[in-house]
């Protein structure tokens, strides 16, 4: 059985109600068209206009009330979905607004551009926000924890150097990585990768028969370590993609908000 998620609540039921929302929209558009009588077209058009500039500040007012769960009075799942299948109902209603005219470089084509980013980008940032939604509850927590985890194995490691070879020490120096827990460093530095085992394997035969063992736990305590960096950085990275799809997202729906306003202003006055 699937999970249900906020695509597929109650079995895809907004997307439904949407679809046959559009078809209905569609059906009054071919109308439209097919009568000759501006006065009749002029209130289709001014109709469909209303019910996408409304649509789109329910959208507003979700984005900025999201995270107060107890203001809704529907589960946080079902207003998410319905959330989404607006959003892409409106990305498909706005052209019928517009007659299928006047896109390309002028006002009323960058407010359905950035309609169209916004609403994508939404769509991106919740998926990722509830695939996320169990670690960023305790990601300061968890960041902690996972550096404090690093550190008790440095000092394990190091301890194992006493009184050890120059190969020893080189052995330990090239498979093992020593991270600053910077953020900024972390997000931008390249994937870390899984420590090579049998490479690892293969340079402890090198070493005097007397260390080898030992070098075999420092070796898994490494690949431990490497194991506990990865996932510091995946977490890290999860969160600064997150943050930047906030920062470009939230002031992008209201740059879409400020031109549709002056897209209205505009055919009022003209």
């Amino acid at each position: 059985m699937n999970k249900e998620t906020f695509f597929n609540h109650k079995r895809y039921f907004y997307l439904k109600v949407f679809f046959l929302l559009y078809i209905f929209c569609l059906i009054f558009f071919c109308i439209e068209s097919s009568v000759n009588s501006k006065t009749f077209s002029s209130i289709i058009n001014q109709i469909l206009g209303v019910i996408s500039f409304v649509a789109y500040c329910y959208l507003l007012y979700f984005g900025l009330v999201k995270r107060k769960y107890k203001s809704f009075k529907k589960p946080i799942k079902e207003t998410l979905s319905i959330h989404i299948w607006l959003g892409v109902f409106l990305i498909f209603i706005v052209p019928l607004h517009s007659g299928f005219s006047n896109l390309g470089n002028n006002l009323h084509s960058y407010s359905y551009y950035m309609l169209v980013i916004v609403v994508l980008t939404g769509i991106w940032g919740c998926i990722n926000y509830s695939r996320m939604s169990s670690d960023l509850s305790t990601y300061d927590s968890s960041l902690t924890e996972l550096i404090n985890q690093i550190e008790i194995l440095n000092i394990d490691i190091k301890k194992e150097l006493t009184d050890k070879t120059e190969k020893f020490h080189k052995l330990k120096n090239n498979f093992d990585l020593n991270l600053e827990y910077s953020f900024l460093k972390l997000f931008l530095k390249r994937n870390l990768s899984i420590l090579d085992t049998q490479s690892a394997a293969s340079a402890v035969l090198d070493l005097e028969p007397e260390e080898r063992n030992q070098a075999m736990k420092v070796i898994s305590r490494i690949g431990k370590k490497r194991e506990l960096q990865i996932m510091l950085q995946e977490k890290i990275k999860n969160n600064g993609w997150l943050k930047i799809w906030l920062y470009f997202h939230v002031p992008a729906s209201f740059v879409g908000l400020i031109l549709i306003l002056l897209h209205v202003f505009y055919i009022l006055i003209y």
